[in-house]
């Protein structure tokens, strides 16, 4: 900015146009700052959100372990009572057979019934305990159920600020070329320009991974074709309008142009199973399974564009530049 703001100063009146970009560049730089804090502290209190439903998960698998445990309780209880089943069964049948041995036949059985009573009263105490370790995990499920929520808060927040900065650097972008002419700029200008757009690029693709995660989650709105359509978002525009001319027959850009339908594809499988609807678990399983395709798909599109990035740097023709 210090040194278009001196051009511009050295130009006199030819020199407004760089003036104007010195001012936007410095209104940029206070606007990043602005928005770097603001997602500093969001993604502090994202990772706190966080840690507490972590939290909330370790005492849920506690809370289970001791229905386990239980459980094999109430198995040795209902072990006993076979066992003083078979023995009052044992008893019955040498009634039958010696009518002599009654008294003792009967001091057996008057054992066995203590027994089934100890028994009985021990699954009675062991099932409240059941009960008890049932309502905690619903306690347990609610406090999951809330802070997931204000994760998906602090995603469409971050989201938020990811728009807004994309928002800033494209009219930014767009004033810049408003105001110089491709054949006046350097090699090294026209290189840094088609270095921000690349850097442009990858944020508007980071936004809309985000927007993608929020729309499953139900707390953004995204509409199906700017989802599934890979000709229909900004980086499928650039590839169809920009990026084929500038890579006509290079096969990194071919590989990444692929990639980039894998991608959509993959969201389209999301979008089918949301529209239809989660009716049990394994459904929202394999929804998250699709979800982490889809974020490993995006980790490659952003590589390749860094590559993409490098392979215009190194080139000594001019490069093409988008208003």
């Amino acid at each position: 900015a210090m040194s278009a703001s001196i051009e511009a100063a050295r130009a006199g009146s030819y020199g407004r146009g760089f003036a104007v970009v010195a001012g936007e560049i410095r209104n940029l730089a206070e606007s990043t700052r602005s928005g770097s804090e603001s997602i500093s502290e969001i993604l502090k209190t994202l990772v706190d959100d966080v840690q507490n439903a972590v939290a909330a998960s370790r005492q849920a698998n506690a809370v289970i372990d001791t229905i386990s445990a239980n459980s094999t309780q109430i198995a040795g209880a209902l072990d006993d009572i076979t066992r003083s089943t078979n023995e009052l069964s044992e008893g019955t049948g040498e009634v039958t057979k010696a009518t002599e041995s009654l008294l003792s036949i009967s001091s057996q059985t008057q054992v066995a019934v203590g027994e089934v009573s100890g028994a009985m009263d021990a699954i009675s105490a062991t099932t409240e305990s059941v009960r008890d370790s049932g309502r905690q995990m619903n306690e347990m499920m609610g406090t999951i159920d809330a802070e997931t929520a204000k994760v998906n808060v602090a995603m469409k927040a971050l989201a938020d600020s990811a728009f807004e900065g994309n928002e800033g650097q494209t009219q930014l972008l767009h004033k810049i070329a408003a105001f110089t002419v491709s054949d006046d700029l350097t090699q090294e200008q026209r290189l840094a320009l088609a270095r921000m757009q690349f850097s442009a690029l990858v944020l508007q693709h980071a936004g809309w991974v985000t927007r993608a995660r929020g729309a499953i989650d139900c707390t953004l709105s995204i509409t199906e074709e700017d989802l599934i359509d890979p000709h229909s978002c900004a980086l499928g525009r650039w590839i169809d309008q920009h990026g084929s001319e500038l890579f006509a027959s290079d096969e990194e850009f071919r590989q990444f142009s692929d990639t980039h339908e894998q991608l959509h594809a993959i969201i389209a499988q999301i979008v089918h199973k949301t529209t239809q609807g989660c009716s049990d678990h394994d459904d929202g399983i394999e929804i998250e399974e699709h979800y982490q395709q889809l974020v490993a798909t995006s980790q490659q599109l952003i590589a390749g564009l860094n590559k993409l990035r490098q392979a215009v740097g190194n080139r000594a023709e001019p490069v093409a530049i988008e208003s």
